[in-house]
């Protein structure tokens, strides 16, 4: 949906409650990359300290960026 996860992991983070997308933050006057809605992120984080691949994976993407963009 967002090119950021595959479809199915898209469709399994909405059935969580939370999207990996693009906002254009106008703090900084660029595009970043946010798990919203705001409110559910330490959901996310607490199911990556459990060994969620899909939730380590949205926040490697939140830290690093998408893969194999430089």
């Amino acid at each position: 949906m967002h090119d950021l996860l595959t479809v199915e992991e898209d469709k399994v983070a909405a059935q969580q409650g939370w999207v990996l997308t693009h906002v254009y933050d106008m703090a900084v006057n660029q595009w970043v990359i946010r798990i919203l809605p705001v409110a559910v992120v330490p959901q996310v984080v607490a199911l990556a300290k459990t060994g969620n691949a899909l939730a380590l994976k949205a926040l490697r993407i939140l830290t690093h960026g998408p893969e194999g963009k430089k």
